[in-house]
């Protein structure tokens, strides 16, 4: 060693990356937002949109130094939202289908559980970044819609409120998809994209003939259009916010392991639902219209669940044993598995239906009936499936006891046009075929007392037929795994 030579410099420490992401994120949002940003199909829709809004405003600017016209404009006006709409609202959510089932398929997912991630954080993950994907295609267009607003013919405002609303619409069908996702397989995939791809270029058209529609003082957002109050605004936000949420723990529960409890949120975000829809509202006909769009996805959540089998795994009734004689009670309610499903289920729809009857506009025989036999739709025939010696894809079954109802109400639809055949009666004891039968009028209103007894009979027989044996499986099979529950010390998670 050369003693003249100088003493080696220490090596200044490496700073942090200025291209790296925060560790307040998590890792499943940081992993899906490198993914994507690096994904060919968000790089060509990226490209494809800004060379698109590019032509778009050579257009506009073409056409308002000609003559203007108002055809002109509103033409353009559709070719932009229909641009923007296209990445928003179909490319990214049908991008979300294959989010969790590409951990599943490539054996990854458990994996990932691994680290302590929960399932519900997960799916949470994927959407959180979709969603950023989102805003960043978001932001590309903000100069696009500023450029069209100094061109003239457009207000800022309503722009900026227009491109919000596709944002949220897009955040919304983001999270469905994800939450689907662990549900399809490929071949669902492919069903799922197909469908999508007929349905939403119809969709598109529609939704940006509307905002171009709304610059001549029409449309949705025009100020002749819908024009919501306070309350409606507020209820459609919670109705989204929680119809996110429940689509999550749907999602989640999918890929979660057996002592993951997600039916107990599942049941109260239903019961918030309903809540919702019957809380806020300005007025009894609000308040009905409330309550019938969600009537829908409060029936079918509730019902499906009927037919899961009942966890063996000790860790879904710990928490609930071991935490005082009221956390045990609700805990009946709230456990993962049909027993459960039903205690809760049954009163649900029953509120929700009695609602209906209290705040409908119409005071007919014949809007009561039918409110019965929808009742008696979700009941009946979950009892005669649960009745049922099969024990695999019960829901399956389900779904297909309602088409063959419904075939058959168009059987007798088409009876009574060509063959002047009354077959109504037939319908008495089917209550999905006396449902449909009653909105299209096939039934005649001298039918109407028989089909109320008929519908509030097979109705009562079902409700009290799942409840007598939700309470029998309660004592058989669910008591003894809540004292082995008890009995047992699980480790700490």
């Amino acid at each position: 060693m050369n003693p003249s030579a100088p003493p080696p410099q220490p090596q200044p420490a490496a700073g942090p990356d200025p291209y790296a992401f925060p560790d307040r994120l998590s890792p499943m949002v940081v992993k899906e937002l490198r993914q994507g940003l690096r994904s060919r199909g968000f790089l060509v829709s990226f490209l494809l949109l800004q060379g698109l809004l590019v032509i778009a405003v050579l257009i506009a600017a073409a056409a308002a130094s000609g003559d203007g016209t108002s055809d002109a404009g509103q033409a353009t006006t559709a070719a932009f939202w229909g641009m923007v709409g296209l990445p928003l609202l179909l490319f990214l959510p049908l991008g979300g289908l294959s989010a969790v089932r590409r951990e599943m398929d490539q054996k990854t997912l458990d994996l990932v559980l691994l680290t302590r991630l929960s399932a519900w954080r997960i799916i949470l993950g994927k959407w959180i970044g979709l969603v950023l994907l989102a805003v960043l295609l978001t932001l590309s267009v903000l100069p696009y819609a500023a450029l069209r607003y100094f061109l003239g013919g457009v207000e800022l405002a309503g722009e900026l409120t227009a491109l919000g609303l596709v944002l949220a619409g897009c955040a919304l069908l983001c999270g469905l998809t994800v939450s689907l996702s662990p549900y399809l397989s490929r071949v669902g995939r492919v069903i799922f994209l197909g469908l999508s791809v007929i349905g939403a270029p119809q969709l598109l058209a529609m939704i940006a003939f509307s905002l171009a529609f709304s610059r001549m003082g029409g449309g949705p957002f025009g100020p002749s259009g819908f024009n919501p109050t306070l309350l409606q605004i507020l209820f459609i936000a919670t109705f989204a916010i929680l119809l996110l949420f429940l689509a999550f723990e749907y999602g989640a529960a999918k890929i979660a392991p057996q002592g993951e409890n997600h039916a107990a949120r599942q049941r109260i975000l239903l019961a918030l639902l309903v809540l919702a829809a019957a809380g806020i509202a300005p007025d009894q006909a609000t308040r009905f219209a409330q309550l019938l769009a969600v009537a829908g996805i409060v029936i079918a959540a509730s019902v499906f669940p009927m037919l899961e089998p009942i966890p063996t795994a000790l860790a879904a009734y710990h928490p609930w044993v071991r935490s005082g004689r009221l956390r045990h009670l609700l805990g009946r309610f709230l456990y993962p598995g049909w027993p459960s499903a039903v205690l809760w289920g049954v009163p649900l729809i029953a509120a929700l239906l009695a609602a209906l009857a209290v705040t409908s506009p119409s005071t007919e025989l014949r809007a009561m009936v039918l409110i019965v036999a929808i009742g008696s739709a979700a009941f009946f025939p979950t009892l005669v499936i649960r009745l049922l010696p099969i024990r695999r894809r019960e829901w399956l079954l389900l779904i297909l006891a309602h088409i063959l109802m419904a075939v058959l109400a168009l059987f007798v639809g088409i009876a009574k046009e060509a063959w002047k055949r009354d077959l109504t009666p037939l319908t008495l004891p089917l209550p999905t075929t006396q449902s449909i039968t009653l909105v299209t009028e096939l039934i005649k209103d001298r039918q109407l007392p028989l089909h109320l007894i008929a519908a509030t009979v097979t109705g009562c027989i079902g409700a009290g037929g799942l409840l007598l044996l939700a309470l029998i499986a309660l004592r058989r099979t669910i008591r003894p795994l809540e004292q082995a529950a008890a009995r047992t010390r699980l480790p700490e998670s």
